[in-house]
């Protein structure tokens, strides 16, 4: 069980050789970008390599680090900071992943003498193909550093369509997350892999992603390595959403969503601002969404499990299920919770893993 570090092109893929690291620190979101860092040192005596060769395998940008848990990459992260440390000779490196591009990217044409006249349209189509038709934007705009190796989900049909004016002044990562918070909107994530002797990421984009993946965890079965907290947390609890979005005074589109059904909890309103959404049918999706998953107080839990054990790090992926009970314990006998995993957390150092899970429902 061993920590391996490669370097690749950030927009080909090509996989350029082996890396010594230390202190590696990585994470993996559903819906979102993580960063890590690695320290590089230089004076390794694996690795006899020049100034200027360590300066083509660890450039800014156009270097992305993949680091492999077992030769299985479980992170990837574009270099955007390099420090080098005098007298102990290493580079630490500041790691983000591709979410970090499309924060990079904008829905604005390329060829755009006035930017604020630049038009996208995407549709009609299912929701899932609308967040890929955004991220293929970040590329393939005829510079030569403008590709990513991406492998793409497969084509879903349907009604929806979305429009992207330059004035709204977008960013590549504003418009997937729109469309990620729509009321029935996909999950996104992008998994690093190897395709033969290169590598890319795999943009997975549905709803309810990879939810159908399932670990079972018996606390009381001598669950070795597990650390398990539960909090219930009613701070940000919204009974009606009232939000807003592009235009002024009366004209400003508009529209509200209360929870349905009998009310359990304190009358709660909230009020969400939007003044580049441009769609009516968006609004009313994020309201709706926005109730439907705050309309009740918060369980969240704290977790971590053995980076080797069983489930390890190696059966994660973001937007899984993960199913959790003990029968003999005095708060959570009688429970079946069914959590879905929004993220995770690693380091080189810790013989854990962190989980960010969130409760889905019990069984019944």
């Amino acid at each position: 069980m061993a920590w391996s570090f490669e370097a690749v092109v950030t927009h080909t893929g090509q996989r350029l050789g082996r890396l010594p690291g230390t202190g590696f620190t990585g994470a993996r979101s559903l819906n979102g970008g993580e960063g890590g860092q690695v320290t590089i040192p230089l004076t390794d005596d694996d690795w006899q390599l020049t100034k200027a060769e360590w300066d083509y395998l660890l450039k800014p940008t156009v270097r992305t680090v993949v680091a492999c848990w077992n030769n299985v990459p479980v992170f990837s992260g574009i270099i955007w900071t390099r420090k080098y440390k005098w007298g102990s000779g290493v580079l630490q490196l500041t790691l983000r992943d591709v979410w970090s591009v499309f924060e990079g990217r904008t829905l604005i044409g390329p060829n755009s003498t006035y930017p604020s006249h630049s038009y996208y349209r995407f549709g009609p189509a299912g929701l899932p193909t609308l967040a890929d038709r955004i991220v293929r934007l970040t590329q393939n705009n005829g510079e030569a550093l403008d590709n990513l190796p991406m492998e793409y989900p497969a084509s879903v049909s349907g009604t929806r369509e979305a429009r992207f004016y330059g004035y709204n002044a977008m960013t590549v990562a504003e418009g997937l997350e729109q469309i990620i918070t729509l009321d029935g909107g996909p999950d996104c994530d992008f998994t690093p892999a190897w395709a033969g002797n290169a590598f890319t990421w795999v943009m997975g984009s549905a709803r309810d992603l990879n939810a159908s993946k399932q670990v079972d965890i018996n606390l009381d079965g001598g669950a070795a390595g597990v650390d398990f907290e539960l909090t219930e947390d009613a701070t940000d609890i919204v009974t009606r959403a009232h939000v807003f979005g592009e235009g002024e005074g009366r004209a400003t589109l508009s529209a509200s969503a209360a929870a349905g059904g009998s009310q359990e909890y304190l009358t709660v309103e909230r009020i969400y601002t939007g003044k580049r959404t441009n769609q009516l049918w968006h609004l009313q999706g994020w309201g709706a969404r926005t109730v439907r998953e705050n309309s009740r107080p918060v369980e969240t839990a704290d977790m971590s499990i053995r980076i080797d054990g069983t489930p390890g790090l190696a059966d994660l992926v973001p937007g899984m299920t993960i199913r959790v009970v003990a029968p003999e314990d005095p708060w959570l006998a009688g429970r079946e919770l069914m959590m879905r995993l929004a993220g995770y957390s690693f380091s080189q150092a810790s013989s854990s893993v962190q989980l960010d899970v969130r409760l889905l429902e019990e069984a019944e």
